[in-house]
């Protein structure tokens, strides 16, 4: 519809002067000369429309910033064509009768364009009134938009909610399990619809570690975690949903404080949180120092939670980098070593207890046993130092720059 304006109103503008008398050539001179910026204005209007998708430095700008470009080349392309070949064809092409002076007022468009004009004629009168008119309007839309909520893209309304559960780096996934219980069991006491209540949360589904496969345009899973867990909660209606993430916030507010939880609707938009701050630079000590300022700024707000960052907790966090060509000269092999790694910087003690029999002081699971630590104590300590594997740090790098962006989520209320 946009594409096809421009050349309406110009077509239309040269029949109105030809039923008038105007020679079609002149017609058509006459009604490009007064239309061309009009109409280049009203496309430019449009444009500008597209244009935050444009500027958006984002995920979302990256997707629907072409639109923007296309939108633009499509309109200029339409003005254009518009003013010239629009405007050639209407002459060939065009042939109106010359209508009655007397008749024009006989029908319901002659009597509108008859109103119209009396009202421009009277604001052209009167100027000083009319921009005074204008300007009182538009202090008006002023004060009428701080009425309306800052929401680019509104959450869903469908009654579905998500809880994702974010523990401290290295969590154990049998702390992150019991946590999960616990929500479970209270969802299960003060939520669950019964016949007693007849609001609330009518069945769930539960995912530790790992989320579920994309489910909507706006989820996407991320890396394999001991200490998150996410949660699908299906509700007795899509109004009833802020009244389950009241109730649950307060609940992960006082049971979890070591915990970020966060309960929300689908996202309408691109997720994240909803205030972050994205500090780049060289020195990675500059940048921490900058980030606890912010957080701390954000803890002063009462109705700011989950404060952190994208970073974590400060922890070296070491890759290992296996060279498959010398692993093979030793006899060593991927699993010996993943098995070694993990026996030196993981695991829990146990006792183990072993009772020979009279006929075989040493049975065969007691050799099995022996055989299998000393088959993983040569594999870890017998190859020299950096002849299979190299190790490296690894950083939060954005644009080859190391970067930090404190973030917090913003609370609508706390259920007592």
């Amino acid at each position: 519809g946009m594409l096809v304006d421009n050349a309406i109103v110009v077509s239309e503008a040269i029949v109105v002067k030809m039923e008038k008398g105007t020679d079609a050539k002149e017609a058509a001179i006459e009604s490009a000369r007064e239309l061309a910026v009009p109409l280049l204005v009203s496309s430019l209007t449009t444009s500008a429309a597209f244009l935050s998708f444009f500027l958006a430095a984002s995920i979302m700008g990256e997707m629907m910033g072409p639109l923007f470009s296309v939108i633009t080349i499509a309109l200029l392309s339409s003005w254009l064509l518009s003013l010239t070949m629009v405007a050639l064809l209407a002459v060939f092409f065009i042939r109106v009768k010359r209508q009655a002076s007397q008749s024009e007022k006989s029908t319901f468009i002659g009597r509108l364009n008859g109103q119209y004009k009396e009202l421009l004629l009277k604001a052209l009168a009167h100027p000083y009134s009319f921009m005074g008119i204008i300007a009182g309007l538009f202090v008006l839309s002023l004060f009428g938009f701080g009425f309306l909520p800052f929401i680019f893209f509104p959450d869903s309304e469908r009654n579905l909610l998500t809880v994702n559960l974010n523990l401290p780096l290295g969590t154990k996934i049998e702390t992150t399990t019991a946590r999960v219980e616990r929500l479970e069991a209270y969802i299960a006491d003060s939520l669950l619809v019964s016949k007693n209540r007849q609001r609330g949360v009518t069945d769930w589904a539960t995912f530790v570690s790992e989320g579920p496969p994309s489910y909507d345009q706006g989820y996407q899973s991320g890396e394999a975690n001991s200490g998150y867990a996410h949660m699908l909660l299906n509700t007795s209606s899509g109004d009833d949903n802020q009244w389950v993430i009241d109730r649950l916030d307060a609940f992960c507010f006082r049971s979890f404080p070591d915990a970020e939880i966060r309960v929300s609707r689908l996202a309408g938009g691109g997720g994240g949180s909803d205030v972050a701050v994205r500090i780049t630079g060289p020195d990675p000590n500059e940048l921490f120092g900058l980030a606890e300022r912010i957080k701390q700024k954000l803890n002063e707000i009462s109705s700011a939670q989950n404060i952190g960052d994208n970073w974590g907790p400060k922890i070296k966090k070491v890759v290992v980098d296996i060279d498959q060509s010398k692993t093979l000269n030793p006899g060593l092999t991927n699993p010996s070593l993943a098995l070694s790694l993990q026996t030196a910087l993981t695991g829990s003690i146990r006792e183990l207890s072993a009772r020979a029999t009279r006929v075989s002081p040493l049975s065969c699971a007691t050799k099995a046993v022996r055989m299998w630590m000393c088959a993983n104590w040569r594999a870890s300590t017998s190859t020299p130092k950096g002849r299979a594997k190299t190790c490296r740090w690894d950083k939060w790098r954005r644009s080859c720059r190391s970067g930090n962006s404190p973030r917090s989520n913003g609370a609508t209320c706390i259920a007592p």
